[in-house]
């Protein structure tokens, strides 16, 4: 381990088995890079927590960047709170964030709890990067949905930076923007992107290009844990059908060498984006919707909306005229 991870190691208390008190621990995910595994738990008060263990120097590196970007954001509404962080071992580190009763997906949507959680996910990922900070991996399983559109929780925010070269190699492929996975300089519209990815997921669900789908067994060091006790989505593996949530699976960060595929699939998406809005443009508000989903996934970062904010502002406007 570097001496520099080893002196912002230090800021954190060495203390054995802080999160023994949690019941009920249940594995939320694995995380390709390294071994940085969650759980969720429940203190004996009733309260629940979410448990972030890294074993290893890159997943210990992540977790770091996750909490050091957690800190300088301060307390933003739509995160979860940082409770605690402790140093379990000598490459080790662990924190718990405050959580809340999981919302389970229903199919078909209410279009208006739809509408009214993504426009206050994008909201949140607006006040981010008015504090001069990119989410830089968003996607459903980053995202604990309620019941209340106010009270979405955004997590994950291992990949965090600041706007401008790409700090981590890691995405995930079907929500990354073209920029992020061609290794080019992030805007804050490359959350935009991603924004409008996940929004297309849930609006249309249609079917994706095959190299965005995710595959079992996973490219070497990837564990597809299933799905997330966020209730994701599953994405892209069917057409009319409903498909249950147990079958859905995240999506695992891509590898560098599949970057020229993968910016074929951002084409392949960018032109199934045209083919629905040419079918929906007589539904009226389904029109609206796909408009505002084909600015905030433009290829070009200049064409999409320029941060969370004003994405969450177009959405709102449709719900205000509903």
């Amino acid at each position: 381990m570097t001496r520099e991870l080893e002196a912002r190691l230090r800021r954190h208390r060495p203390v054995r088995w802080w999160w023994r008190p949690l019941r009920s621990l249940r594995r939320v995910r694995a995380v390709s890079e390294g071994d940085l595994f969650t759980w969720v738990g429940q203190r004996p008060r009733g309260t629940r927590e979410l448990v972030r263990h890294a074993r290893g120097e890159a997943a210990v590196e992540l977790l770091l960047n996750e909490l050091d970007v957690l800190s300088r954001l301060g307390e933003l509404e739509g995160l979860p709170p940082l409770l605690w962080s402790a140093r379990p071992g000598s490459e080790e580190l662990m924190a718990g964030l405050a959580w809340s009763e999981r919302h389970e997906l229903v199919y078909p949507l209410d279009f208006r709890w739809l509408l009214s959680s993504f426009v206050r996910l994008a909201e949140i990922v607006g006040a981010i990067h008015d504090r001069g900070w990119l989410h830089g991996d968003l996607k459903p399983e980053a995202v604990h949905w309620s019941a209340d559109p106010l009270q979405t929780l955004l997590w994950d925010l291992r990949l965090a930076q600041e706007p401008g070269e790409p700090k981590f190699e890691a995405f995930s492929a079907r929500y990354a923007s073209p920029e992020q996975v061609a290794g080019d300089p992030m805007l804050f519209s490359s959350d935009v992107y991603a924004l409008g990815v996940m929004l297309y997921s849930l609006f249309i669900r249609s079917r994706f290009p095959s190299i965005l789908m995710p595959r079992a067994p996973g490219p070497a060091g990837i564990e597809d844990a299933g799905a997330s006790l966020s209730a994701i989505t599953a994405i892209g593996a069917f057409d009319d059908e409903e498909m249950p949530l147990a079958r859905a699976v995240p999506a695992p960060p891509s590898a560098r060498g599949d970057d020229q595929t993968i910016l074929g699939a951002k084409v392949l998406f960018a032109m199934e984006l045209d083919r629905v809005m040419r079918r929906t443009a007589d539904i009226g508000i389904g029109n609206e919707v796909i408009a505002i989903i084909g600015c905030a996934t433009s290829q070009k970062p200049a064409d999409r909306y320029p941060n969370g904010a004003v994405f969450a502002a177009e959405l709102e406007a449709i719900l205000m005229r509903r």
